[in-house]
């Protein structure tokens, strides 16, 4: 919200400083609010529309990779570390501590991490998230703050607001591939 809260995460502040009673945040986000807040706080799943309906998810990923250009032992070294990377240790750190969720399968599926109290919502939810490919989501996540905005602070129409949004996402998107065409 314009003003709401200062700060680059102003919803994620907010709710850290008690000023905000939910939020809606991806689990990258539990290292920070565990060490920031001070009040209990939980995790659940994302509500569904309607009772009984079809529940939705936003999944969220990132990729390592292994450019064409590395040799010899630059190339060996990168794998290496790779495969540390990727390793059951590691992702389950990087879980513990940070948050993000593991990318192997196997750790997705732990009847363990998905009964965990602030984890399990998050590897449950994967089994029926859809990721969404953005061209530039710090632009396209700011579209829809201001369409909100605009709802709630300047008593705009929601369909005005949504409309209008929607018109500056198309030329977020237009823009986007007129430099980067299909092949």
């Amino acid at each position: 919200m314009i003003d709401f809260f200062p700060g680059g995460n102003g919803y994620r502040d907010a709710f850290m400083a008690g000023r905000a009673g939910m939020i809606v945040d991806g689990s990258f986000a539990i290292g920070s609010i565990r060490a920031g807040t001070k009040a209990g706080w939980g995790v659940t799943e994302l509500p569904r529309r309607t009772l009984g309906g079809e529940p939705s998810n936003f999944g969220s990923y990132w990729v390592h990779g292994l450019t064409v250009h590395a040799q010899g032992a630059r190339r060996d070294a990168a794998i290496k570390f790779l495969k540390f990377l990727t390793s059951e240790q590691v992702q389950r750190l990087w879980l513990q501590q940070v948050g993000e969720l593991p990318a192997s399968r196997k750790l997705v599926n732990d009847p363990q991490l998905a009964a965990d109290a602030l984890y399990g919502p998050f590897i449950r939810g994967l089994a029926y998230a859809r990721a969404t490919f953005f061209v530039d989501e710090s632009a396209q996540r700011q579209v829809l703050v201001d369409a909100v905005n605009e709802v709630v602070v300047n008593n705009k129409s929601p369909r005005q607001a949504l409309d209008e949004a929607a018109a500056k996402e198309q030329k977020i998107l237009d823009e986007f591939w007129k430099k980067h065409p299909a092949k």
